[in-house]
């Protein structure tokens, strides 16, 4: 295992995000706020616009839209964060608790695959991850989850990987780049939650590696196709939340934060918390699909 150093070369301050990178344009989001960022890295200018409820995560569409993820609904915006009113193009299941969506991926198949959670504090084990296409209901995917977490596919989109940083666990299934999910999903690699933190959100690179933020851990993980543990960034927030690749070539890791469990003392200990921060690797990222 190798463990490495970075350094900040991008922040903007937000709290509990989630984030994607698209035509050189960088999203995400403040869930409890409800606010959706946008920013171009090369400028420093940053929109926003704020959602009726808690936003968990975003996707990009086909026709240039943003698919945003708020509260139990899935809404269509403009690219820019312009004022032009939402349209809602899917609704959240019924569930056990009263449940907001919260991590979310477009898939190889073009569906949008987002997690259900219990908002409270202390969640149930109530949580779900669901497809959503255009034309046909939700397809349930998992149950019994604290709070789903990092999506990603394989670079050849055969293989589908998902997390629950509440138990602190992460599955596998095989995958189709039509039909999606196939067979039930098996546990995948050995998360020691005492050294790693607990598994939040993540990205797959074009080796076929899993990259997982190590929320509680102050670091990145990165695991072979196999599930072993080979790498360990180690970043300068303890809270490390999503991670994305972008930019032209897909070398740069963007990693979001969030700072709502910090007191005081440890907030004044780590001034990049709460903040996006982005470092360069060497093997690129896996593009992400699009909504139809």
């Amino acid at each position: 295992m190798a463990t490495a150093s970075i350094s900040t070369s991008m922040a903007t301050e937000s709290r509990p995000p989630e984030m994607m990178n698209t035509d050189g344009r960088l999203y995400w989001v403040d869930i409890p706020g409800g606010v959706v960022y946008c920013g171009d890295p090369a400028t420093g200018k940053v929109a926003t616009r704020t959602a009726d409820a808690a936003t968990g995560s975003l996707g990009m569409c086909r026709s240039g839209e943003l698919l945003v993820a708020a509260g139990q609904q899935l809404e269509r915006w403009p690219a820019d964060l312009g004022l032009r009113e939402c349209v809602v193009t899917g609704r959240m299941p019924p569930r056990p608790v009263s449940s907001r969506f919260n991590d979310g991926k477009v898939g190889p198949d073009g569906r949008f695959w987002v997690g259900t959670v219990d908002p409270q504090r202390d969640r149930s084990t109530t949580g779900a991850f669901y497809g959503f296409g255009t034309a046909e209901p939700p397809m349930l995917l998992a149950e019994n989850l604290k709070v789903p977490n990092g999506l990603a596919w394989s670079p050849a989109g055969d293989r589908m990987v998902f997390s629950d940083s509440g138990q602190g666990r992460v599955w596998s299934l095989p995958f189709d780049r039509d039909a999606g999910p196939l067979g039930a999903a098996m546990p995948w690699l050995d998360w020691h939650r005492d050294s790693m933190g607990m598994p939040d959100g993540a990205a797959m690179d074009q080796e076929g590696c899993y990259w997982s933020c190590g929320i509680f851990a102050s670091a990145i993980h990165r695991f072979n196709p196999q599930g072993e543990h080979i790498e360990t960034y180690r970043l300068p927030v303890s809270q490390p939340t999503m991670c994305c690749f972008g930019d032209a070539d897909l070398r740069t890791l963007y990693v979001t934060s969030m700072t709502v469990l910090l007191d005081p003392q440890q907030r004044a200990a780590q001034p990049w918390a709460g903040s996006v921060i982005a470092f360069r690797v060497d093997c690129p990222g896996c593009p992400i699909g699009a909504f139809a």
